[in-house]
């Protein structure tokens, strides 16, 4: 993830069904806290949890404004919300 945040010029990030988990999610959080290019992110059919998807929300809110698409269908949430 570390070497994600200084690309410049990606724009779409394809995990879908790699296994991520909350841990995962965690490194990715820390690049998208820099990354400047990232449009569109799909995390889909992992395992991501509650937990992983309150990290990525915060990030997104507090440190993110280029993001317009996130794909999380298919994770193991278990909360109401």
């Amino acid at each position: 993830a570390e070497n994600l945040s200084d690309r410049n010029s990606l724009e779409c990030l394809d995990l879908y069904d790699n296994s991520i988990t909350d841990v995962g999610v965690d490194y990715l959080s820390k690049m998208l806290m820099r990354n400047k290019s990232l449009r569109q992110l799909k995390l889909s059919y992992n395992q991501i949890g509650d937990y992983g998807m309150e990290i990525l929300a915060h990030v997104l809110i507090q440190n993110n404004s280029t993001l317009k698409r996130l794909s999380v269908a298919g994770n193991t949430l278990i909360g109401d919300g």
